[in-house]
């Protein structure tokens, strides 16, 4: 089976039943090959025709979604399925898979690049804050005007009104974002994840609009996990110097966890807390 590519979104179309026996009969090698080589930005799988699948027959998806996803920096997950469907998955995942969600697939393509630039009204709720907060923030940073219902009840009541918005997001989850450099939202926090050796580069990977989206609808605390680091040179210093300087005009704050220092100058560090940041275990 290869995934079918509409625009820069690729979904395989799976159908019938889905378990450990059968599901790696859906995959061949070369398929996952020819996956991982798409040009994509995100990658679904649509469980609109499955009629019925447990964890085992999840967990091959879920391997090559991860694999393509840690490759390609792409966003992953599962899309087309009704609100019975939603639960199953995130009781069989959760603690978190790294994957992300969509009721439908036209509602996984607001949260693309390839549809940047075309606004677009939608009406969003979930139960956990930090999921509301994350999907309007990826929303507005790819363009849209998303309308965040604070409860169930104030949702309810808007859903009365469908004609006003272009599509209502709902049993809908954001996992790790499509971003070079990993994105999560927790609580009050956003938490980056770096690693390997920090250079020049990072300045390219790291998403400075979708940052400064999350300083404009509130967010105060980002959490840069760095404990696979191996170390940083003068460019990065000078990128998370900037950083901080930004930051200190929203009274944000920055924190680097883990970091280790055996193969980057003590005076780097010395220099981040003058600009700002702060460092723990």
């Amino acid at each position: 089976m290869r995934a079918v590519v509409k625009g820069r979104v690729g979904v395989f179309y799976l159908q019938g039943f889905l378990d450990g026996n059968n599901a790696p009969s859906f995959l061949t090698i070369e398929d996952i090959k020819a996956t991982e080589e798409l040009n994509i930005d995100m990658l679904l799988v649509s469980l609109k025709k499955v009629i019925f699948f447990n964890k085992n027959g999840l967990d091959v998806f879920v391997k090559l979604l991860t694999n393509v996803r840690n490759h390609q920096h792409i966003t992953v997950g599962f899309c087309d399925y009704d609100h019975a469907k939603f639960n199953i998955i995130n009781t069989f995942y959760k603690d978190g898979a790294g994957f992300s969600l969509f009721k439908s697939q036209e509602i996984a393509e607001l949260f693309t690049a390839s549809n940047k630039g075309e606004s677009r009204t939608v009406l969003l709720y979930n139960e956990d804050p930090s999921q509301r907060s994350a999907m309007a923030i990826e929303l507005f940073d790819y363009g849209h005007n998303p309308i965040m219902a604070q409860s169930k009840y104030e949702f309810e009541e808007k859903k009365k009104n469908p004609e006003l918005y272009y599509a209502i997001i709902e049993d809908t989850n954001l996992g790790v974002y499509g971003q070079k450099v990993a994105t999560r939202v927790t609580g009050n926090a956003i938490i980056y994840t770096i690693s390997q050796f920090l250079d020049a580069e990072i300045s390219d990977t790291f998403n400075l609009s979708y940052h400064q989206n999350s300083l404009n609808v509130g967010f105060r605390l980002f959490i840069f996990d760095a404990y696979k680091v191996i170390s940083m040179n003068v460019h990065a210093l000078n990128f998370f110097t900037k950083l901080a300087s930004s930051a200190a005009e929203y009274n944000a704050s920055i924190c680097f966890v883990g970091l280790s220092f055996d193969k980057t100058p003590e005076s780097f560090k010395n220099d981040l807390e003058d600009a700002g940041l702060m460092f723990f275990d």
